[in-house]
């Protein structure tokens, strides 16, 4: 009688704990679950501490169609999708969460996260001598300078990663092809300008192009009354300067790119005049130049100095007027873009 009740409650227990489908199968079952691979969270991109920037963007992924949650600075979880971008964030240190959660509910217990400082904004780098647009030397040399004294700067041309580099940098042995450089600054607190300045140019020594025409510039006003025109132009062309629809002499583009002609017979300074240009090389002729205005300037003692003179002075042969131009017009829309950078949000990467 004893032997036969051990035995049954000793049954009992078994079917308890061990039939599938009993209450013990069950709490197993769940366990398992409990302890399912929860998502991993990955941050892409963020930005760089300390910045200059009150905006901030953050990209991230996780395991295959996971959805993501947020946090800044401590505030709830929220849903949200990569990139997540925010703005006028204040002056000072931060700190963003982001969470993958799976179809079956499992949360990354360890968020990924990135804490950064807010400082006031970054230098601003400015570009103010380059190439001319369209060069025709196989060297090109900039300057430029940030507000902030004592900056240092980093360079980079045509995509290349940026690398520490002095005002002025120069480079050599381009070839014809078309050319980006970039350049920012940092200050002394270590934030880097976010917005590069940038000057883009096409190297050409063997495409017959019209010349360029840098002296008279737009509007100016010349001693006359046989005034100097001068240029830029491949070495070797010859070029024809055309005023009023006459030409009034020519000359050959020397090593340096560089021309220069002097008009071969007198201008009326009681009038507006317009000049224009031509390269012939074996019996082909460019395009016209783009035409410039000017006018010309006579008096009684600088018309006898001139004709003493005769001949091209070397001073607006080196269309230093003209790069000067192009820096102060690089730094303005330099300027422009960092300001709109400002009101768009969005803290670029550092690529460019």
């Amino acid at each position: 009688m004893w032997r036969s009740t051990a035995f049954m409650w000793a049954l009992t227990g078994l079917l308890f704990l061990g039939v599938p489908g009993s209450g013990g199968g069950a709490r197993a079952q769940g366990a398992s679950s409990v302890g399912a691979t929860a998502p991993d969270t990955t941050l892409t991109f963020a930005p760089t501490s300390p910045s200059g920037q009150s905006t901030a963007r953050f990209t991230f992924t996780g395991s295959e169609g996971a959805r993501f949650e947020c946090s800044l600075d401590g505030a709830d979880f929220s849903t949200c999708v990569s990139p997540v971008a925010y703005a006028n964030l204040s002056k000072g240190p931060h700190v963003f969460q982001v969470r993958a959660m799976d179809g079956a509910g499992n949360v990354d217990a360890t968020p990924a996260s990135h804490d950064w400082i807010v400082l006031s904004p970054g230098p601003d780098t400015r570009i103010y001598s380059a190439p001319l647009p369209v060069s025709f030397w196989r060297v090109a040399s900039f300057a430029f300078t940030a507000e902030y004294a004592g900056a240092r700067f980093e360079c980079s041309l045509n995509g290349e990663a940026f690398s520490a580099c002095t005002s002025p940098v120069t480079y050599a042995d381009l070839p014809d092809n078309a050319y980006t450089f970039r350049v920012h600054a940092y200050d002394k607190r270590g934030i880097r300008d976010a917005t590069p300045a940038s000057y883009s140019w096409l190297v050409d020594l063997t495409t017959l192009r019209a010349p360029g025409i840098t002296s008279p510039f737009l509007g100016a006003t010349l001693d006359g009354p046989m005034p100097v025109f001068s240029g830029t132009a491949r070495p070797g062309l010859t070029i024809s300067v055309i005023v009023d629809l006459e030409e009034i002499g020519s000359t050959t583009v020397d090593a340096a790119g560089l021309w220069c002609v002097t008009s071969s017979q007198p201008l009326s300074a009681e009038r507006l005049h317009v000049v224009t240009a031509h390269a012939h090389e074996n019996g082909n002729t460019s395009l016209v130049s783009l035409a410039v205005s000017f006018k010309v300037k006579l008096a009684a003692e600088e018309s006898v100095e001139q004709e003493e003179a005769g001949g091209c002075s070397a001073g607006p042969g080196d269309s230093s007027w003209l790069l000067a131009s192009l820096g102060l017009l690089a730094g303005t829309r330099r300027r422009s873009r960092h300001a709109a950078h400002e009101g768009q949000g969005g803290d670029a990467p550092h690529l460019s």
